[in-house]
């Protein structure tokens, strides 16, 4: 769908955007130009959410570069703004520099708010071997550039609550770390924007599968309809290598495996199959209630419940005590069979609520990602139960439409080359990756767990009842 840009419309009135080329931004700009420029203008999100991170992908020489810079030359102006542009290389990282520069200089506005000679700068700027990385404004904006590398030490000590990441997908996981300790000196007010083409399936990809991220994805068909590109030129490089990242902004192959030895688990076909509308179908058998209790910040506390044939997100909710998300619990969980979610960390005050309710307690187990597997293929409980997740999927279960599903693309598994068991990506290292907990995903692997074998009984060793502990009834 097209955005309105009032910003962007309200900037091409005020400023001229000339390149050294002498083309004219002002005459040429395309809608997906002008939503790449509203979004650095405004730092937020074009769908009226209050999302401050942005994934963009568009075919290759769309002209992203410039319309961030036209962009970022105007917001750091006139809002007095730090702004970080980093690249993988110092030719990739000077790209878009080099267009906030000759913005700032060809256009009168723009000229006069530079701080010192913009006489200097043109000269310096001409010439190749003085490649300027650093411009400032008279009101105390400032944009510099800066090069990733591979290991990302070239930006340890700088930080800037306005970072754009250019070719994202070439800065390696490691590295996209560091870019992202740079937003927190101010994470209350800080805008990352990241460009690439799908070159992998590193973090890049994650950001664009994750609720965090707002996306504007500009491929060859988009390219067609603004003029950008022509049906006789996509004949000429259909049949070229790398056709698919460079103008479909497709990401290459979901078997193949990222730097840290890691594969997809739940495939976009796989998920794509499996969503249902809600009530388009209904479900039977034993339900089985999966909950996962969310740490401090923007991780969730949510409920999933599932059946023989369905699985719907029941309940999804942020910042609320362990002790109130255990009454959610019992309530939508009062006609389960089971009540199965992690009792370690932020869940232990959950769980020890449910274990002594006599309503619940029954029911009730404790699941423990990292206890020991009950088929030694895998590393621990996590692998495992993840695992039986995807056979249910493959095996016909449905998933009640929901935003959170998005999360099940970002679970990956590898095999240990030591011990040749299999392991599922750690949370830790999601999160070093700029991915936050998948809650709802857990709850929903919860629901394979096997209920714990437990029998009540009274002071005198009478059988109140509980589990039957030799019940093979399992989920």
């Amino acid at each position: 769908m097209n955005y309105p840009t009032p910003h962007t419309d309200k900037v091409l009135k005020m400023f001229t955007f000339k390149t050294k080329e002498g083309i004219l931004l002002n005459d040429t700009i395309t809608q997906g130009q002008k939503e790449i420029m509203e979004c650095i203008l405004t730092k937020r999100a074009l769908d009226g959410s209050d999302r401050d991170r942005v994934h963009c992908e568009a075919h290759t020489r769309y002209g992203k570069s410039m319309a961030v810079g036209a962009a970022v030359a105007v917001r750091s102006s006139s809002k007095n703004e730090p702004w970080a542009l980093i690249g993988p290389t110092l030719k990739q990282s000077q790209i878009i520099m080099d267009y906030v520069i000759e913005f700032s200089l060809n256009d009168p506005l723009l000229a006069k708010m530079l701080a010192g000679d913009p006489q200097t700068l043109k000269n310096e700027h001409l010439k190749e071997h003085k490649k300027k990385n650093h411009i400032t404004y008279l009101g105390g904006g400032e944009v510099r550039c800066f090069t990733a590398g591979n290991e990302g030490d070239a930006l340890m000590g700088f930080g800037s609550p306005n970072v754009v990441e250019d070719e994202c997908y070439l800065i390696n996981d490691n590295t996209h770390s560091k870019v992202i300790r740079m937003l927190g000196d101010n994470p209350q007010n800080s805008f990352l924007f990241k460009i690439g083409n799908p070159w992998n399936r590193s973090h890049g990809l994650q950001s664009r599968r994750s609720e965090l991220y707002f996306n504007i994805i500009i491929d060859y068909k988009q390219g067609l309809e603004e003029g950008r590109l022509t049906e006789s030129f996509l004949e000429e490089v259909r049949s070229q290598p790398n056709f698919g990242v460079l103008y479909e902004c497709i990401p290459p192959d979901e078997d193949a495996k990222d730097e840290m030895g890691y594969i997809q688990l739940f495939s976009e076909k796989l998920i794509r199959n499996s969503i249902i509308n809600p009530g388009e179908v209904e479900p039977f058998g034993k339900k089985i209630s999966g909950f996962d209790v969310g740490d401090t910040g923007p991780d969730s506390s949510v409920i999933v419940n599932r059946w023989i044939n369905m699985m719907r997100v029941e309940y999804k909710v942020s910042n609320i005590r362990p002790v109130a998300f255990a009454g959610e619990v019992a309530i939508r969980g009062k006609d389960s069979d089971e009540l199965m979610g992690d009792g370690n960390g932020p869940g232990a005050g959950c769980l020890e609520v449910l274990e002594s309710d006599m309503n619940t307690k029954r029911r009730t187990t404790n699941v423990n990602f990292g206890a020991k597997s009950p088929d030694p293929l895998f590393a621990n409980y996590k692998a495992w139960l993840f695992w039986q997740f995807k056979i249910w999927l493959e095996k016909g279960g449905k998933l009640e439409e929901h935003d959170s599903w998005s999360q099940l693309l970002n679970i990956k598994y590898r095999v240990n080359e030591r011990n040749g068991k299999v392991e599922i990506i750690t949370k830790k290292e999601l999160r070093s990756r700029g991915i936050p907990s998948p809650d709802s995903a857990d709850a929903a692997a919860n629901t394979f767990a096997k209920p714990s074998r437990k029998v009540f009984t009274n002071n005198t060793g009478q059988m109140l009842g509980g589990v039957d502990p030799f019940s093979l009834d399992l989920p």
